[in-house]
């Protein structure tokens, strides 16, 4: 995957992290992406990322590349795989697909939109 970032993920099947650092170039390019978000986009940006637990997903969901549901989906990409292998336990898979698609999309609405009506009132 290739994005703004100037990086590219590969995709990994071992747990521990590979042998190959990540550039510094990338860390840097990723801090200075968050320390240039205001306080509502980085407060949307922390609580999306312990929501999905990615910031991957998190990055390319507040630039707008995906949608705050297809980040959840992904986010729960086993769950999904399993509930289609051994079937779905309605109050509780449902139940937590539904929390998880609005945490992100509340948190996607606080960092594109809440700081914009924020402005337009204070300017009143």
């Amino acid at each position: 995957m290739k994005c703004s970032f100037n990086t590219s993920l590969r995709p990994s099947s071992a747990l521990l992290p590979s042998s190959s650092p990540t550039p510094s170039s990338s860390l840097t390019d990723l801090k200075v992406y968050i320390n240039g978000l205001n306080d509502w986009a980085l407060s949307g940006f922390v609580h999306s990322v312990h929501s999905c637990k990615s910031v991957v997903l998190t990055c390319a969901m507040f630039q707008c590349l995906i949608s705050p549901k297809s980040a959840a989906y992904l986010a729960a990409l086993e769950m999904h795989h399993q509930s289609s292998l051994w079937g779905v336990v309605e109050w509780q898979h449902t139940v937590e697909s539904e929390d998880l698609r609005s945490r992100l999309a509340a948190c996607f609405v606080l960092a594109n939109e809440g700081t914009t009506e924020l402005n337009s009132s204070a300017n009143s």
